[in-house]
């Protein structure tokens, strides 16, 4: 049965399409009064003339993005139709900018495939839940030529706005040897640099990503999810493992409830893991966020809540199927070298009227209608 599912971002969300489509400074935005401007390059290109190519030519070949961007001012043309979109940030030092998703024609959305690998790694987690023996996960839900995800279908989510840029910094789980103390760092150099005072700058990477409220634009969007199929079903059921989920359960109903069971079982065991390793900078806000996601997962029961695409840490991308640890004593797995090294969280961060504001990346609000 086919159903429309309404979607909205909670979190910035970025989904990654790669090195190769990175913004690069000069060449396709620039930061100017507080504002990121992305490049429009079909249009820039469409109001050269044919006596400023010579130019555009030996800026780009040479690399001197800067001499680029000048001679487009001078020319007026990153104005209008040539700015594809700007975004407010506090903070701009940066050369590069990852992109977020876009179809071919240039339209941004989250693909299905992103949502369905959730939810793959959410109904491997529940299968898992109570086994105790080292099970491979082609053993709960098949091989790839009779894999139980065959029978869920999910469409693109086609979105209606333009996302913003946000940069992105690393926190650490830390331990006090003198003091035998957890505490929480902000990581400012790629090898070590850890420190439990923040800085905007040192390691930190920028993303485009679909806004949320918070942010002063609503990403909100609509797909359809297919599930089962009771002809083909009754073909397959002896092949593919676990195939009573879609044939005796209740539908669609059923996983939006497995949903809401996994999602308020990783939050509160996120809760658990930025109380253990406290850091001044999270303060009451950054847990009244967290505490607010949950609060949305159990909003209704036709809704639930997912994080996804990229900035969500191995654990949440997988559904953590094969762990249940609470992650509180990461800094004691880690150095043991054991099965859950998930001592590191990535965290959006933004200013705003209120303050500084940090958010975990990738939460959106689920909605069968």
């Amino acid at each position: 049965m086919t159903h429309q599912v309404e979607l909205e971002v909670l979190t910035p969300v970025h989904v990654g399409m790669g090195t190769e489509k990175t913004l690069i400074k000069g060449l396709d935005f620039i930061y100017k009064g507080r504002n990121f401007y992305v490049f429009n390059s079909g249009k820039i290109l469409e109001q050269l003339e044919q006596k400023d190519l010579a130019s555009v030519s030996s800026f780009l070949s040479g690399g001197d993005f800067d001499g680029f961007t000048t001679f487009l001012e001078r020319k007026r043309l990153l104005e209008g139709a040539s700015i594809l979109y700007s975004s407010y940030s506090e903070y701009g030092n940066t050369n590069e900018v990852r992109t977020t998703f876009r179809n071919g024609a240039g339209k941004y959305l989250i693909p299905g495939s992103s949502i369905k690998g959730v939810i793959r790694g959410i109904l491997a987690s529940h299968l898992w839940e109570g086994r105790t023996a080292d099970i491979q996960l082609n053993t709960l839900m098949g091989n790839i030529d009779n894999n139980l995800m065959r029978f869920l279908q999910v469409t693109d989510c086609m979105i209606d706005t333009q996302p913003m840029i946000f940069p992105v910094k690393i926190f650490s789980a830390d331990h006090d040897r003198g003091s035998r103390e957890n505490y929480g760092a902000w990581k400012h150099n790629r090898n070590g640099g850890h420190a439990e005072n923040f800085s905007q700058d040192g390691f930190v990477t920028y993303f485009e990503m679909l806004p949320d409220e918070m942010s002063g634009h609503a990403t909100k969007g609509s797909f359809r999810i297919n599930w089962g199929g009771a002809e083909y079903i009754r073909r397959n059921n002896n092949s593919v493992p676990n195939i009573n989920l879609f044939e005796e359960v209740g539908g669609v109903n059923w996983l939006i409830k497995t949903i809401k069971k996994h999602s308020a079982n990783f939050l509160e065991r996120e809760l658990d893991f930025f109380e253990a390793y406290r850091n001044e900078r999270l303060d009451d806000s950054f847990f009244q966020e967290l505490e607010w996601l949950l609060e949305q997962n159990e909003a209704d029961e036709n809704s639930c809540i997912i994080r996804i695409g990229g900035n969500v840490g191995w654990h949440s991308i997988t559904g953590d199927w094969k762990f249940s640890d609470s992650h509180i004593n990461a800094v004691e797995i880690h150095r043991g070298r054991g099965p859950v090294e998930y001592k590191t969280r990535k965290l959006g961060f933004q200013k705003d009227d209120i303050g500084l504001r940090f958010f975990l990346p990738g939460y959106v609000k689920l909605k069968v209608i």
